[in-house]
């Protein structure tokens, strides 16, 4: 390990942010701290403990490149629980708000809090250590919003759409933060994969050597996509759900586009 990764890693570990010139004198000392406590873990490696210390430190500056793109307070978090329980909570959260139809619609605060209340409990369930960081959940969820967001973009010219539809699209991202071109792709990865989520209307069903195979009816007019579920799950208290709600046939001819333009409707 670099020094350098052993100085980044203590200082997320700690908490430490040396730029606060109130405390100069003080940052330096724990400046120097961390160079003799590098060289003397060098030194020291060969026994057991302090190479079995060397070892999750070197794993730790791996993980954090995995949550880099996260910011400063989470990535302190998401590496003391994966010290503290060997879990990269980052993948299980990621996970669960992938699979929540509504998540990347939300723009207002009591959708967050919704969204906190469930995925608090889902995760609580399982891993009850997370008790204790109801704050650190949301924060995440928050970070992770951000994330999918740059991932993607708002690339609308590849997409065969109306001019109203466009226009819609970039109002509402400019207006209250929502991309719907990346909702679409993580809600279609999602809907697709959930064959319970159609009707059985809009199923097209074969069968090969006694093996069924489904596949969704884009054409279909009643209730495409389950469209009406996911906007009613948001909040009423706002402009930017009752705008989606008033703009359903938006996203319907937004979510048969991007599935033709990726072909992501295999059969299931």
């Amino acid at each position: 390990m670099k020094i350098e990764d052993y100085i980044k890693l203590r200082k997320k570990h700690d908490g430490f942010d040396e730029t606060n010139l109130k405390n100069k004198n003080e940052s330096l000392q724990k400046l120097i701290n961390y160079i003799f406590d590098y060289y003397k873990l060098l030194e020291e490696d060969k026994t057991p403990k302090k190479n079995q210390q060397l070892k999750e430190l070197r794993r730790n500056v791996n993980y954090q490149y995995e949550i880099g793109s996260y910011s400063e307070s989470i990535q302190r978090w998401l590496i003391k629980i994966f010290s503290q329980h060997n879990i990269k909570m980052n993948r299980i959260l990621s996970k669960i708000l992938d699979d929540i139809d509504f998540f990347l619609l939300i723009s207002d605060e009591n959708d967050w809090d919704k969204l906190s209340y469930d995925l608090y409990t889902k995760i609580t369930n399982k891993y009850s250590y997370l008790s204790d960081y109801p704050v650190e959940i949301l924060a995440f969820a928050k970070d992770y919003y951000g994330i999918c967001n740059r991932k993607c973009g708002l690339e609308i010219s590849q997409y065969k759409l109306s001019q109203k539809s466009k226009k819609f699209i970039k109002d509402i991202y400019s207006e209250y933060g929502i991309n719907l071109i990346v909702w679409s792709k993580y809600y279609l990865e999602y809907f697709y994969s959930t064959i319970t989520l159609w009707p059985v209307s809009h199923r097209i069903v074969t069968e090969e050597n006694r093996k069924r195979t489904y596949q969704y009816k884009l054409n279909a007019t009643r209730n495409a996509f389950d469209i009406s579920k996911v906007l009613n799950k948001l909040s009423d208290s706002n402009d930017a759900s009752d705008q989606l709600k008033k703009n359903k046939a938006v996203l319907v001819e937004l979510l048969r586009e991007v599935t033709r333009v990726h072909s992501l409707m295999g059969s299931s």
